[in-house]
């Protein structure tokens, strides 16, 4: 009975040992931490980075300003010994739609599925038109410029994005129509930054023009043409 006890605290003693020099050892500190799913430059990693793996101080409070977005639907944290952290994210803000034999499908910015089979939009999300496109389990996989296009919707100034109708993808040329049936024709995607860069500064300095504008040609983004109605 002596002996059992006293192997006992021996196997206690040597766990607490390698618990303490595995919480304190620099192996484990955390190097990397990478989220999947969701972009946000404000985000605060300092408190993770070079904390115990284990132990990951910060992680709570991170996970926290994560879900203070009303789209983020949920969080996972999974480690990689010895040093990364990965954090998923189920980000389901809706980005566009494709209208697929008279019903919709709309998906976020990572081009996953977050509703399909619908008969109406639910969503107030521009529809993409003259878009090829193939499904992979739950995403939708398109071109890779029209991708691009799509991923830019998002940093499209607020009103202008409330106003998008569609996102149309004829003979190559990008053209956003609006719900006032005013078309923005991008063109290609080589300086797209600096064409989207153009339309946000001609929606915020202009917003009534908006309301009065028949197409908006921004192909060469140092001479935009516009004309009113």
């Amino acid at each position: 009975m002596i002996k059992d006890n006293f192997g006992k605290l021996i196997l206690a003693v040597f766990l607490g040992l390698g618990l303490g020099l595995i919480l304190s050892s620099s192996l484990f500190e955390v190097r990397r931490v990478e989220i999947e799913g969701y972009d946000d430059e404000n985000l605060q990693m300092e408190k993770i980075i070079g904390s115990n793996i284990f132990r990951l101080e910060g992680i709570e409070l991170l996970k926290e300003k994560i879900g203070e977005d009303p789209y983020v639907e949920g969080i996972e944290v999974s480690r990689n010994l010895p040093q990364r952290v990965v954090i998923n994210v189920d980000y389901n803000r809706p980005v566009a739609a494709l209208q697929i034999d008279g019903k919709y499908t709309i998906f976020n910015r990572y081009f996953y599925i977050i509703a399909e089979d619908k008969d109406q939009r639910r969503y107030q999300v521009p529809v993409l038109k003259n878009i090829s496109y193939n499904f992979r389990r739950d995403r939708l996989v398109f071109p890779e410029e029209a991708e691009l296009m799509i991923s830019k919707l998002e940093s499209l100034n607020p009103d202008l994005r409330h106003r998008l109708e569609e996102v149309d993808f004829s003979k190559g040329k990008i053209e956003l129509v609006l719900s006032s049936g005013a078309e923005i024709l991008i063109g290609s995607v080589q300086k797209l930054d600096e064409k989207l860069r153009v339309l946000n500064s001609f929606a915020e300095e202009n917003p009534e023009l908006l309301s009065r504008l028949e197409y908006l040609d921004l192909q060469a983004p140092a001479r935009p043409v516009i004309k009113e109605r």
